[in-house]
């Protein structure tokens, strides 16, 4: 028998999916960054109930969490369809 561990060292892309912003999902996100040491791709989609404030709240600390060369996609529901979110300023 040799048992094999998941290693998330190895982890290039990561998808986090109905993000709605609770305190343990993003203490999850924040850890997460630190142990995927060569991600490189994330892709988070909102809740689709999300309000635009909380996707805005959510968008800016995701991105302080994370790592320089990492690239994240944003999604959010419009209208019943899921689009690239990019918060207004």
């Amino acid at each position: 028998w040799k048992t094999e561990e998941l290693s998330l060292s190895h982890l290039e892309e990561f998808e986090v999916r109905d993000l709605r912003g609770s305190d343990h999902e993003v203490a999850f996100v924040k850890r997460f960054f630190s142990w995927a040491a060569v991600l490189k791709q994330m892709e988070v989609t909102f809740y689709y109930k999300i309000p635009e404030i909380k996707a805005k709240e959510l968008y800016q600390m995701l991105w302080s969490f994370s790592r320089p060369g990492i690239r994240m996609t944003f999604y959010i529901y419009r209208k019943s369809r899921k689009v690239v979110y990019v918060p207004e300023d």
